[in-house]
């Protein structure tokens, strides 16, 4: 985006800690560039049909509009789809979360440009080994970075 544009962000879940931390994150970034205005921010709650109608109505608000930061698995799908339909793939860049299929089928094709995905069997093998120590009044780490990996069309080849 050359550090300016118009942005939206769909936001997940408002009662989810970790989409919350996304969000502020999000902001937090954008603040160091002065301009790229946030336009358009809504919760989908995780639901990828009320995702789509989001990212329909942002784009439809804002004809515009350079980029959508997506907190959720079912976000980045949802823009992808929107985007697609308006004909503005690679046009509106789209950065969201987690590896669905179709989310790495849209970042194959060029729709989204990257997505952040988790280590989600190192989350929950370490959940389990911690439930099982703090069970034996073991101590266990306040914080356990378990990692992720940006993933891109390039990344994927």
């Amino acid at each position: 985006m050359g550090g300016q544009g118009k942005v939206a962000i769909l936001s997940g879940s408002p009662t989810a800690p970790e989409h919350v931390g996304r969000v502020e994150g999000f902001k937090k970034a954008l603040a160091e560039y002065g301009k790229i205005q946030l336009v358009f921010e809504e919760p989908d709650n995780d639901d990828l049909g009320v995702a789509v109608s989001l990212a329909e109505k942002a784009l439809q608000a804002h004809p515009d509009l350079s980029g959508f930061l997506c907190c959720n698995a079912s976000n980045p799908i949802g823009a992808a789809r929107a985007v697609n339909s308006a004909g503005k793939a690679g046009k509106v860049l789209i950065a969201g979360m987690d590896n669905l299929p179709e989310t790495l089928a849209f970042v194959k094709e060029g729709v989204i440009l990257v997505t952040k995905v988790q280590r989600q069997w190192d989350i929950g093998y370490w959940t389990l080994r911690y439930l099982v120590a703090m069970n034996k009044g073991q101590t266990i780490p306040w914080d356990h970075d378990t990692g992720a990996s940006m993933v891109t069309a390039e990344t994927l080849n």
